[in-house]
């Protein structure tokens, strides 16, 4: 944020280069895969940011995106699709969280679906007909909590959104895999409440109804929990694995 560390042309060679590795022998195993970045909040709202805060676009975000795609890298930005949802909706990320809502969210989801179509996965999205938005409002998030505040504030400060998707949703069952990617416990049926693996635990879940009767790993952070909805109802395999797993 601050800009005292610099991507330099070897850092983002070295990443590229590995990452386009990565990807090859993806391919060689018949696996189509893609790479994505989802913006930070301050690079969709930088009019919001205070102006003592040492912040400004440095552009990583696009230099990164160029290097990979300069190497032959399957990657997209979400960035420019997001930031053209400001026009119409409101709360794109949480006010005191660093995360997405689910409508920036879904507009991620669906930007690296039609990616991974034009890449030749013949992969269908959900239609916006599938998912329906209603404000609510929830109490102080992380950053509130990291700063100590969420006594001082409401129970309903942050405005957000809830979802709901009309696709089958007790269809669904979700199994643990531990580290030593042993099945953890039986294939647990259920609703669907976003499944994300953590550093512990990776999740399998499983959907007869899904949209596309195909398999996808889905490496993510914390930034993957509230689209994981949108793909456990995309696909009939989903694995969901955090970085740290």
């Amino acid at each position: 944020t601050s800009g005292l560390t610099e991507l330099n042309d070897s850092l983002l060679n070295r990443w590229s280069g590995q990452l386009l590795e990565r990807q090859q022998w993806l391919k060689q195993e018949g696996v189509a895969s893609l790479f994505a970045i989802v913006p930070n909040k301050h690079s969709i709202y930088p009019e919001n940011a205070p102006a003592w805060l040492p912040f400004s676009d440095h552009g990583d975000n696009e230099r990164l995106v160029s290097a990979a795609r300069t190497v032959g890298v399957q990657i997209v930005d979400t960035k420019p699709a997001i930031q053209a949802e400001k026009c119409c909706r409101k709360w794109l990320y949480n006010r005191s969280d660093t995360h997405w809502t689910y409508p920036a969210a879904f507009v991620g989801y669906s930007t690296i679906m039609t990616a991974l179509a034009s890449n030749g996965t013949p992969a269908r999205s959900l239609a916006a007909s599938d998912v329906v938005f209603d404000s609510m409002r929830y109490p102080a998030a992380g950053l509130a909590k990291l700063l100590g505040f969420t006594g001082l504030l409401s129970s309903s400060f942050d405005p957000g959104y809830s979802l709901e998707i009309s696709r089958n949703p007790d269809a669904m069952c979700v199994t643990n895999i531990d580290r030593d990617f042993n099945v953890a416990d039986d294939c647990i049926a259920g609703p669907d409440r976003g499944v994300v693996g953590n550093y512990w635990t990776a999740r399998q879940l499983s959907n007869q109804h899904g949209v596309n009767d195909m398999s996808v790993l889905i490496v993510e952070d914390s930034f993957g929990f509230a689209p994981s909805r949108f793909y456990n109802h995309s696909f009939t395999k989903v694995w969901h694995a955090h970085l740290g797993f």
